[in-house]
C-alpha cells in the first residue's frame, strides 16, 4: 500500500514521498522483535523473570503505547475483517484491565505476536535517571533479586528508533487511545485511497 501526500509548506505545494504501509508494518515488526529479544538476553543474564501465571500488569492500570507500536495490531485486525469491531471496542473499553488481557490465553494475551513495544519490554528494561545514567528497578512481582552487571535495555532507546520510522504516530499515549489512532489512520487511508495491506478487507 503506497500513500502518496501532498503538502503546502511555506505557500509551496510539495509532494511528500509515497508512504509504502507494507514496508513500514515490517520494519515496525521487525523492531519490536528486536526490542523483545534484548529483553529477554537481558533476563536470562540477569536471572530474572515472570512469575508463572502472573498478568499483574495487565489489570491494574491502563498502559502507554503509540500508535506506531500498535501497527501490526492494527494490520492485523483490518485484514481479518475485525478492525471496526475493535475500534467499537476502545471507545467502551474500561481503562482497566487490558480490553486484550484474558486469564484463559497463554501469557494472558489474546494479541501476544504483535503486542506494542511497551509491553515486550516491561519488567526486563530501564529508564535513565536524573543524571542520565541506566537504572533498573525489578518488577516487585518477580520473586528474584536481579544480578548485577548486565545493562538493562532502555525504554527511551527503543522509543527513539521505532520514532524514527514513522514520527507522526510515534507519540505514546492511553493504550486505547493508541489504538483507536491507528486504527482510524489505516481506515481512513483505505477509504479515501481504496488501498489496503495484502489480506485486507478489499483482497479478492
Amino acid at each position: 500500500m503506497y500513500i502518496g501526500v501532498i503538502e503546502d509548506i511555506g505557500g509551496e505545494t510539495m509532494a511528500k514521498p509515497a508512504l509504502n504501509i507494507n514496508a513500514l508494518n515490517t520494519k515496525v515488526t521487525r523492531l519490536l522483535r528486536q526490542a523483545e529479544a534484548e529483553a529477554v538476553t537481558f533476563g536470562r543474564r540477569a536471572g530474572i523473570a515472570c512469575p508463572g501465571d502472573c498478568g499483574k500488569c495487565c489489570v491494574t492500570v491502563e498502559i502507554e503505547a503509540s500508535p506506531l507500536s500498535l501497527l501490526p495490531l492494527a494490520i492485523d485486525a483490518l485484514r481479518s475483517g475485525k478492525a471496526e469491531a475493535l475500534l467499537e471496542k476502545t471507545a467502551i473499553a474500561p481503562r482497566a484491565p487490558c480490553l486484550f488481557y484474558t486469564p484463559s490465553s497463554p501469557f494472558h494475551c489474546t494479541v501476544y505476536a504483535t503486542r506494542p513495544l511497551v509491553c515486550r519490554l516491561f519488567g526486563f528494561a530501564g529508564r535513565r535517571d536524573k543524571r542520565g545514567l541506566p537504572e533498573f528497578r525489578a518488577c516487585r512481582h518477580m520473586d528474584r533479586t536481579p544480578r548485577p552487571g548486565p545493562a538493562p535495555p532502555l525504554f527511551s532507546t527503543w522509543h527513539i528508533r521505532l520514532e524514527g520510522l514513522y514520527p507522526p504516530l510515534a507519540e505514546p499515549m492511553p493504550l486505547r487511545s493508541a489504538l483507536r489512532r491507528v486504527l482510524l489512520w489505516l481506515l481512513l487511508l483505505d477509504t479515501l485511497h481504496g488501498c489496503h495491506p495484502p489480506g485486507g478487507r478489499h483482497a479478492a
